[in-house]
């Protein structure tokens, strides 16, 4: 039977939440921080899609269990490649 429930909507404020979880996590200043802005700026650039953001992300968030499960937040089931995918940190490098 489908789940006819309505996926839920965030706002900027929710995204901010989770940028600052991102910044306590890694520091504000640190690499992989950058790396996450950088990924995120590609995006909204079209410099490199959904499935690249999800798999750099994925392997940069590795080993943080919390960050991962806050992506996956804003990451609609069925957008990357087409099917329901989640990630997790299993298989990431």
């Amino acid at each position: 039977m489908a789940d006819n429930t309505p996926s839920p909507r965030f706002d900027v404020k929710d995204a901010l939440k989770f940028m600052d979880e991102v910044k306590k996590d890694f520091g504000a200043s640190s690499q992989e921080y950058e790396a996450f802005i950088e990924i995120l700026k590609g995006f909204r650039e079209q410099t490199i899609g959904s499935n690249e953001v999800v798999t750099r992300v994925s392997a940069l968030f590795h080993g943080h269990p919390s960050l991962i499960e806050g992506f996956n937040l804003f990451v609609p089931i069925g957008q990357v490649g087409g099917s329901p995918h989640r990630h997790t940190n299993q298989g990431a490098a």
